[in-house]
């Protein structure tokens, strides 16, 4: 996924680069902590660094307990003016803390953009001037994958579609109708 989302990439790079920072703001905030574990593991974080963060944020556990506890209380007309404004104390802090833990996360994920467009750009320059030198260098035809009597499976064109890169990438949209009569039909 971090080849084909961007957003993903950066919060790969954020989670991986980040650190305990990142593990514990996330682990504190009102982000489920299933979903926080499942991107965790997927970015690369380090088993003892997400360890630490689990532990030190167990207390917001204990907090959603809490809250579920006051608010059935509340319903049955049990709950002390004390707990109303404990549960609306303990609400707002986790309010607060998932709208810091979000403004973090995302200001450090656009920090980090431009680099992952940076690298993306390089690698597809890379594929494609690595693609066409091999199209350039192919022997006998303008296209081995067009031509009629050509069967295309040299060691250019393997490495062509290991690495994502096919004929039709490289090949002007005109191509199909200027060599027509070489195939026989127009694409």
């Amino acid at each position: 996924m971090e080849r084909t989302n961007i957003s993903y990439a950066c919060l790969a790079k954020v989670v991986r680069d980040g650190g305990f920072r990142i593990a514990l703001i996330a682990r504190l905030s009102a982000i489920p902590g299933h979903f926080t574990t499942a991107i965790f593991s997927t970015c690369g974080m380090g088993i003892i660094v997400f360890t630490l963060a689990t532990l030190l944020s167990m207390p917001k556990q204990v907090i959603g307990v809490y809250l579920g506890v006051v608010l059935e209380q509340s319903e049955a007309g049990t709950g002390s003016r004390q707990e109303k404004i404990v549960t609306n104390v303990v609400l707002a802090l986790t309010i607060l803390i998932t709208a810091v833990a979000m403004w973090y996360i995302l200001r450090q994920m656009n920090k980090v953009k431009p680099q992952i467009i940076y690298k993306r750009r390089k690698a597809r320059q890379a594929k494609l001037s690595r693609a066409s030198s091999t199209f350039s260098s192919s022997s006998s035809s303008n296209h081995p994958y067009l031509s009629a009597g050509s069967v295309g499976f040299s060691y250019d064109s393997i490495e062509a579609n290991r690495l994502g890169v096919f004929a039709d990438d490289l090949v002007p949209p005109d191509y199909a109708f200027a060599h027509a009569d070489d195939r026989g039909s127009a694409a």
